[in-house]
């Protein structure tokens, strides 16, 4: 891919993030208003709009954020929660974000450094560099960035595809730390949501 096609990718990428970013702002305030997330019968009135592709829907979005993330992980795991309860949440979750991480992996161990660079941008591409060259440092902060949250996980999947970890290896990390990282954004979400519905 010439330079020019690959700017514009970025670009685009870049804008679809922005985008993303301020459709949710712009939702999350809309459902505030209407009573969406401090009342659950309400929000659960909403989804019924929706019928049963709810959930398929849902886990399309997650998909789709995972691998290139138009819309914050913060708001859209525990919105999963809210919607479809404790454990079946919990599943939406976890499974689109567990099969996107390793399509990422996937897609940096396929098409190499190029891909990489045009989807995570310069700033992450040059950070990402200096990762590959501390290997062992990268291992910790492969294991870190997929349990803590608030990291660049998807980055941090494509960086592990550049790398010679096995991609049964990177399973095993991410089936430990993803359902870690969910329980996290999930909970401490809705308790802040809880905490601050209470003083408003």
């Amino acid at each position: 891919m010439d330079m020019h096609r690959q700017k514009f990718v970025q670009r685009l990428i870049h804008l679809l993030n922005i985008l993303g970013t301020i459709a949710t702002i712009i939702f999350v305030v809309w459902a505030w208003r209407n009573g969406l997330l401090t009342d659950k019968v309400a929000f659960l009135k909403f989804m019924g709009h929706f019928g049963i592709a709810a959930p398929f829907v849902f886990v399309i979005i997650q998909f789709i954020q995972t691998v290139i993330p138009v819309i914050p992980g913060s708001v859209t795991i525990p919105l999963g929660v809210f919607m479809f309860g404790d454990i079946w949440g919990f599943v939406w979750n976890l499974m689109p974000i567990f099969l996107g991480s390793i399509f990422n992996f996937y897609l940096a161990r396929k098409y190499g450094r190029s891909l990489v660079h045009m989807l995570v941008g310069d700033k992450y591409y040059h950070k990402a560099l200096t990762w590959l060259d501390d290997r062992s440092g990268f291992k910790r902060v492969l294991i870190l960035g997929l349990i803590l949250p608030f990291m660049p996980a998807d980055v941090i999947c494509y960086v592990a595809g550049l790398t010679n970890l096995s991609i049964s290896r990177f399973v095993q990390v991410l089936a430990v730390g993803k359902p870690v990282t969910i329980l996290i954004y999930s909970y401490s979400t809705i308790f802040l949501v809880d905490l601050v519905s209470k003083w408003i």
